[in-house]
């Protein structure tokens, strides 16, 4: 995972990697985030503390250039990693619903 377009490394767009080989990375854009502790398992899993982490449901950080891959993500902030928190796919994303993330530094 990682935060695209902010003003600081600690926030942006939510991106996620979708397939990474030798000299070929693909990520893609999670739109329609939920609840506060979406936004706490992303700043943990980048190294960031998960207190005072702040979600944008919607586009603030600019639109994504890639593919959508998530849709509808909640996390209850116990998580691991994004990818064990529940989704509705991808298929009802739209341009300007990108969600995006503000972490604090540890």
């Amino acid at each position: 995972v990682r935060l695209v377009g902010g003003s600081s490394p600690q926030e942006g767009r939510i991106e996620l990697c979708v397939q990474s080989s030798p000299g070929v990375t693909i990520w893609g854009s999670v739109c329609n985030a939920q609840y506060y502790g979406t936004a706490e398992v992303i700043c943990r899993q980048l190294n960031y503390s998960r207190s005072g982490a702040v979600l944008y449901t919607i586009t603030s950080f600019g639109p994504g250039q890639n593919p959508f891959v998530l849709d509808g993500v909640y996390c209850n902030g116990g998580e691991d990693s994004l990818l064990s928190c529940s989704n509705n796919g991808y298929h009802r994303c739209h341009k300007g619903q990108e969600s995006g993330v503000k972490c604090q530094n540890l």
